[in-house]
């Protein structure tokens, strides 16, 4: 740090050299006159004066400059290692709370595998006490009984099933089958009443069931077809046989059937019973007066419409006369066949015994 003492020694030194001789000779030798050496000499001294207290203010700036580097080096320095000491402070007090932390921990840690171990022996020993015991091997086998029965049960099942849609299929087979046969039966049943009771109407002179004989004996699907042909050929030959009835017409007294016209008289065939009818064709037929034309056809209308056998019969008989023909008497579809064939001609004659003795 510079000094004001090479000043001080060069003022030191000017004055020296003023005070000197004067009459030497050299370089410090002043050649002032005398009268203005006290004005040089007062000036001097002010400047000098002067100089000193620049020199002197200067040196305090210096020093105070010098100072407070010196205060702010030294603020910096003890700053720098106040926060250094506390930076290391902090270190070693957060190296210190972690190491106590994982010391705590590590103890923490043994003490909970301790625990840990100690509780799974517990837990080991419970288990294996736990599963000696009656009730816990009873509890085993029965889940394991019901698991069992879980899976047996679908197996079974699923074989049952399999062999039962089977069975059932078959069942079902069979029971359509046994419906089918029960249907066939009944409607076999149903139809041999049918028979049944037709033969027995057929017998008791019933026309219409005589009629359905016919149809069943014809019919080569029909189950009582042999059956039905055998009571109708029956009753066939019954009504040609010798003992055939005759029934006369039961006038009623003061009535004279020969004065009745033809259409009197089927107007009381159409309200006669059976008996009465059977009588009334058998006299019709016998009426020469009426022609045969017109005889014939109330024969053919007798077998076309009429309810009874006996009647049916009755005027059969009288067509085969006319007719020529080697058929029973209720071979009506026959009669009535050669009637649609006769009854377009002309020329025909009035008499029947005649035209069967022409034949």
């Amino acid at each position: 740090m510079p000094t004001n003492s090479g000043k001080e020694e060069a003022g030191i030194s000017l004055k020296t050299s003023d005070a000197a001789d004067p009459h030497a000779h050299g370089p410090g030798r002043h050649t002032i006159a005398p009268a203005g050496r006290i004005e040089v000499e007062v000036l001097k001294s002010i400047a000098e004066h002067s100089r000193s207290e620049f020199d002197r203010v200067h040196k305090w700036y210096r020093w105070g400059a010098a100072i407070m580097g010196i205060v702010v080096i030294l603020g910096l320095y003890f700053t720098y290692d106040d926060a250094a000491t506390y930076r290391t402070e902090v270190r070693e007090d957060a190296k210190n709370q972690i190491e106590q932390i994982q010391q705590k921990m590590g103890i923490a840690e043994e003490q909970l595998q301790l625990r840990l171990d100690s509780l799974g022996e517990a837990v080991a020993e419970r288990i294996d006490k736990e599963f000696n015991a009656e009730h816990i091997r009873a509890m085993v086998m029965d889940a394991a009984t019901v698991r069992t029965r879980e899976i047996a049960d679908g197996l079974i099942e699923q074989k049952v099933t399999s062999a039962t849609e089977s069975r059932l299929a078959t069942v079902s087979n069979e029971i359509a089958g046994l419906e089918t046969r029960i249907e066939s039966i009944a409607a076999e049943a149903a139809s041999a009443t049918d028979v049944v009771r037709a033969m027995l109407l057929a017998q008791a002179d019933d026309r219409p069931a005589f009629d359905q004989l016919g149809v069943w004996a014809r019919d080569e699907q029909f189950a009582f077809r042999t059956e039905a042909a055998q009571v109708r050929q029956k009753i066939l030959e019954t009504h040609d046989g010798p003992l055939v009835f005759q029934h006369d017409v039961p006038w009623k007294p003061g009535i004279d059937p020969n004065a009745l016209s033809l259409e009197v008289l089927r107007q009381a065939y159409a309200r006669a019973p059976a008996r009465t009818r059977q009588g009334l064709v058998t006299y019709i037929w016998g009426r020469k007066d009426f022609p045969e034309h017109e005889r014939v056809a109330f024969l053919a209308h007798v077998l076309s419409s009429d309810k009874s056998l006996q009647v049916v019969a009755a005027a059969g008989r009288r067509l085969r006369e006319v007719s020529g023909q080697a058929l029973p008497a209720l071979a009506v579809d026959e009669y009535l066949d050669w009637w649609e064939g006769e009854k377009g001609r002309t020329g025909r004659p009035n008499d029947a015994t005649t035209r069967g003795a022409e034949r």
